[in-house]
């Protein structure tokens, strides 16, 4: 179960558009995810071995009445994702954080936050040992996107 996703770091943008030289101008970037509105964009993250179902549940939820819950998932990498190349700037680093567990009776388990970048390259954010069902945890990790 994902829960409460929140996204923040600058954003890089060139204030006229042109390349000329001048610094870019820094606007913060929050994104946040309560999943009260759906799936907000998120959906299944397949790694070649099949694809999870990502649904919303209202059975239960860190805040509010609603969260995201991944079932059948059949390995590691197969899991809840979405496409920030829109919005995340080379070189910009960015503060996630995320409230996640399992799902009730599931065992004790790791998460891994990973990023994509291209066809095939993949690394981890960061790894969260001993995520249980029985309560929500904070995952937080920072992380600069290198595009």
């Amino acid at each position: 179960l994902v829960d409460t996703v929140l996204i923040t770091g600058p954003e890089l943008r060139d204030d006229d558009g042109d390349d000329d030289g001048e610094p870019p101008v820094f606007t913060d970037l929050d994104l946040v995810f309560d999943f009260e509105d759906g799936l907000q964009g998120w959906g299944p993250r397949a790694d070649g071995t099949g694809t999870p179902t990502v649904e919303i549940t209202t059975e239960e939820a860190y805040e509010g009445a609603q969260a995201a819950l991944v079932t059948d998932r059949t390995s590691q990498g197969s899991g809840i994702g979405q496409d920030f190349a829109e919005q995340f700037e080379a070189g910009a680093s960015y503060d996630i954080s995320a409230w996640v567990k399992m799902a009730e009776g599931e065992s004790t388990d790791d998460i891994w936050l990973s990023i994509q970048t291209g066809s095939s390259t993949f690394s981890t954010i960061g790894q969260f040992n001993g995520i249980t069902s029985g309560e929500w945890h904070q995952v937080e990790a920072s992380y600069t996107y290198p595009g």
